[in-house]
């Protein structure tokens, strides 16, 4: 691997873990984690709602054609 290669693979590993981090010290019960603390935009639910649904349907509806 090249050296800018191996740097993209680290630089995404340490914003994967600090986004890991700062969502263990935002999260303080169940609440926060399945519904976002109840602070989410209407436009990520729904975008995160359509995320979902096309994923389903591609694998388990699409999957015969």
């Amino acid at each position: 691997m090249k050296l800018w290669e191996i740097l993209a693979v680290f630089a995404y590993l340490l914003a994967v873990v600090y986004l890991g981090y700062l969502g263990w010290k935002r999260t303080k019960n169940a609440s926060d984690y399945m519904l976002a603390g109840r602070k989410a935009h209407p436009v990520i639910m729904a975008v995160s709602y359509g995320a979902t649904f096309i994923s389903t349907s591609a694998i388990v509806g699409f999957g015969g054609v």
